[in-house]
């Protein structure tokens, strides 16, 4: 199931549990790190700019488990139990911290990271981002039936619409133009996708 956030604090709650505030703020943590990671190796400015825009989405999420611990704690003994919740939510912090600096690293100039080791530069793994161009081939179509896991290999993880984050969206998620998409997967399927997201209107054999 598909997860829809706004960073802006002070919106209703999200209806979400302790336990399901916690596991999404691991993956989103972990997105993070990875998009960082990817930024260096690809010395990409556009990915690092993607892992600062998910800063405001952590922070939404440590918000509203901290309200959830509080207002979940009655006594002594529940405040015990609440410990470890907390103990979480700071190693996340701490995640996310550490992927924003190295985010910042690439921003203030990619020429100071020097020479990528060639083992790293090789390694055929990669988290990216690409924007969905207007009249592209996938410009209004549903996951599904863009098809673009099957032609590049490449899987949508998360989708940003403006300030909103559509985690894990699932195949009735419709894709939009301006729709900035998150994919994993191998960086040998990046062409074909780049094609699809382009305002060209290519039809799915073009795109392979």
């Amino acid at each position: 199931m598909s997860t829809v956030i706004s960073p802006f604090m002070g919106e209703k709650p999200l209806n979400l549990s302790v336990r399901d505030i916690i596991a999404l703020l691991k993956d989103v943590s972990e997105l993070m790190l990875d998009l960082g990671l990817s930024s260096i190796i690809l010395r990409n400015e556009e990915i690092a700019e993607e892992v600062l825009k998910l800063e405001p989405i952590v922070e939404r999420l440590l918000e509203e488990l901290s309200l959830k611990v509080i207002v979940s704690t009655r006594s002594l003994d529940d405040a015990r139990d609440m410990v470890p919740f907390l103990s979480i939510a700071e190693m996340i912090r701490s995640i996310s911290n550490s992927a924003a600096d190295i985010a910042n690293i690439v921003l203030e100039g990619i020429s100071k990271l020097g020479e990528i080791p060639e083992v790293v530069s090789e390694f055929e793994g990669v988290v990216t981002v690409l924007k969905v161009e207007e009249g592209s081939y996938v410009d209004g179509k549903r996951l599904d039936e863009s098809l673009i896991e099957t032609k590049t290999g490449l899987r949508i993880i998360a989708i940003r619409r403006g300030d909103t984050w559509i985690f894990g969206p699932e195949g009735d998620e419709v894709l939009r133009g301006g729709d900035i998409i998150v994919v994993r997967g191998y960086k040998r399927g990046l062409g074909a996708l780049r094609d699809m997201c382009r305002a060209r209107g290519e039809d799915v054999e073009e795109a392979k």
